[in-house]
C-alpha cells in the first residue's frame, strides 16, 4: 500500500510506548507478498522489564479510527491501555492482525481489514467509521458476519450489511454511557437554573437583602460553580463517548481540579451555614459575630481554603485521565491523595455539621425547659429547623456519596470496578437539583416571594 501506517502508543502509568512508523512498499501500491503478515500485535508479558520495553498489551477493547490520506485509507490506531499496570491477557495474544492492502487502485480506495484465523473481510467506508471490538463479543460478531455473508449474494446488499454490522459494533456498549452523560448534563443544567433563580430573587428584592441571606446566596454560588464544572465534564464525556474516541484535551486535568474545588466549596458552605445558625441560637447577643462583614471574611477564607487544599494534586500530576470513565480525577487506590481528598472534602465537613447539630439539639432542649418567653423558644426552634434542613442536604449527600466511599475503601485492597468514577460523578450530579430544592425550602423570604408571584399570576389569569 502507499505510504505507511502510523501507530502511536500512548503513555499510561509506568509503561512507555514508542511511536512506530512502519513503511509499506514505498510511495505506490504494489504487491508485497512477503509483507502479508508484516505486523502482528501481541500482548504484554507481565514482567517489569517487558513493561518498560513493551510490544503491546490489550485492554479488552479497541478504538480504531480510519482517516483519509491521499487515495488510500489507512488506519490510525489509538489502542488505549486499560489501567496503570501491565497484565497478561493470554486469550488476546493473537486477537488482532493487520494484513496489507491489495495492489489494485480499487482496493487502495476500498481497503479491507482481515482477522486472523478467519476469512472475514470488513470494508471501511470513505466517511471514516469507527470500530470497537471487545473480547466478549468478538466471536458472536464474527458468527453473525459469516451467517450474513453466506446467505447474501448481491454485492450491494453485502456492502449494506457490512455497514450495518460495523454500526452494531460501534454501538454495542456506548448507548448506555451516552444516556448517563445526557442525564448528568440535564441534572446539572437544572441545578444551575435553580441557583440562578435564587440569586436573582435575592438581588432584586429588598426583603431578601439581609445578613442571614448572604450564606444562603454563597451556597447557591457554590452550587452554580460546581454545577458548571460538572456540566463541562459531562459534555466532554459525551463528546468522547459519541465519537468513540480516547482523547484528553488540554483542560481535562484543570476541570478535574475545579471539580474537587467546587465540591469542597459546596460542603464547606453548608458548614458555614451550620456555624452561623449555631451562633444565632447559642450566642444571640453577639451581634458582631452575625454581621455581614464577619460573614464575608469567613466566605473569603473558605474559598481560599478550598482552592489551596486541592492545589497540590493539580501541580503534582495526581489528577489523571481515566479511559473507561472519560474524566480526569484522582485515581482510586491506596495513596495519600485519595485519603486526603476523602477526609478534606467529605469526612471533616460532615463531622463538623453533625457535631453542631448534636450541640444544638441539646441547647434547644435546655431552652424549652427553662425559657421564660415563648418568643425565645419559637426563635430557637425556627433556627433549629433551618439547621435540620441543612442536615437533610448532608443526608442526601451521604446517601448518594456512599458509592464513592465504597469505591475508596475498595481501592485500598483491590482494583475498583469499571466505570466507578462515572457512577460517582453521576450520583453527585443527580444530588445537585435536590440540594437546590432544600435551599429554597430553608429560606422563607425567598419562598414568600415565590408564593406572591404565584398568587399574582393566578389573579392575572382569572377573568374579571
Amino acid at each position: 500500500m502507499t505510504g505507511f501506517y502510523r501507530i502511536r502508543w500512548e503513555s499510561v502509568g509506568v509503561c512507555r510506548r514508542p511511536n512506530h512508523r512502519i513503511p509499506i512498499g514505498g510511495s505506490e501500491c504494489r504487491n508485497d507478498h512477503d509483507t502479508a503478515e508484516f505486523w502482528r500485535i501481541r500482548h504484554f508479558p507481565t514482567s517489569g522489564a517487558a513493561c518498560r520495553n513493551p510490544v503491546v498489551r490489550f485492554p479488552g477493547f479497541y478504538r480504531i479510527r480510519w482517516e483519509s490520506v491521499g487515495v488510500c485509507r489507512r488506519p490510525n490506531h489509538r489502542i488505549p491501555i486499560g489501567g496503570s499496570e501491565c497484565r497478561n491477557d493470554h486469550d488476546t495474544a493473537e486477537f488482532w492482525r493487520i494484513r496489507h492492502f491489495p495492489t489494485s487502485a480499487a482496493a487502495c480506495r476500498n481497503p479491507v481489514v482481515r482477522f486472523p484465523g478467519t476469512s472475514a473481510e470488513f470494508p471501511i467506508g470513505s466517511d471514516g467509521l469507527s470500530l470497537t471490538w471487545g473480547e466478549k463479543n468478538t466471536n458472536s460478531l464474527l458468527k453473525k458476519f459469516h451467517s450474513v455473508r453466506h446467505t447474501t449474494e448481491s454485492g450491494s446488499q453485502t456492502s449494506f450489511i457490512y455497514t450495518i454490522l460495523i454500526r452494531m459494533m460501534t454501538t454495542d456498549v456506548e448507548w448506555w454511557l451516552i444516556f448517563i452523560d445526557v442525564s448528568m448534563i440535564l441534572s446539572t443544567v437544572l441545578a444551575i437554573l435553580l441557583a440562578i433563580i435564587f440569586i436573582v430573587i435575592v438581588l432584586t428584592h429588598r426583603t431578601c437583602r439581609k445578613a442571614s441571606m448572604i450564606l444562603s446566596s454563597t451556597l447557591c454560588f457554590a452550587e452554580l460553580f460546581f454545577g458548571s464544572v460538572t456540566a463541562s465534564i459531562a459534555v466532554f464525556s459525551l463528546q468522547n463517548d459519541r465519537q468513540q474516541r480516547v482523547f484528553q484535551d488540554s483542560l481535562c486535568v484543570f476541570r478535574g481540579y475545579m471539580g474537587f474545588v467546587g465540591f469542597c466549596l459546596l460542603m464547606n458552605s453548608c458548614v458555614l451555614q451550620a456555624i452561623y445558625r449555631y451562633i444565632v441560637i447559642v450566642y444571640p447577643t453577639r451581634l458582631s459575630w452575625q454581621s455581614a462583614r464577619v460573614q464575608l471574611i469567613a466566605i473569603s477564607v473558605t474559598c481560599l481554603y478550598c482552592f489551596v487544599t486541592m492545589l497540590p494534586w493539580f501541580l503534582t500530576g495526581n489528577i489523571t485521565y481515566s479511559i473507561d470513565d472519560q474524566v480526569c480525577l484522582v485515581s482510586l487506590q491506596l495513596s495519600v491523595p485519595v485519603i486526603y481528598n476523602m477526609f478534606m472534602t467529605f469526612v471533616f465537613p460532615i463531622s463538623i455539621i453533625m457535631l453542631i447539630y448534636k450541640k444544638l439539639v441539646y441547647h434547644v432542649q435546655q431552652i424549652s425547659i427553662r425559657a421564660t418567653s415563648n418568643q425565645t423558644v419559637f426563635q430557637a426552634r425556627r433556627n433549629f429547623t433551618i439547621v435540620s434542613r441543612i442536615i437533610i442536604i448532608v443526608i442526601i449527600l451521604l446517601v448518594l456519596g456512599i458509592p464513592y466511599m465504597i469505591f475508596n475503601f475498595m481501592s485500598f485492597f483491590t482494583k475498583p470496578s469499571r466505570y466507578h468514577l462515572r457512577i460517582t460523578v453521576l450520583l453527585l450530579d443527580v444530588f445537585q437539583p435536590l440540594t437546590m430544592m432544600v435551599i429554597f425550602l430553608s429560606n422563607q423570604p425567598v419562598m414568600d416571594i415565590i408564593k406572591k408571584w404565584k398568587c399574582s399570576m393566578v389573579n392575572t389569569i382569572q377573568p374579571t
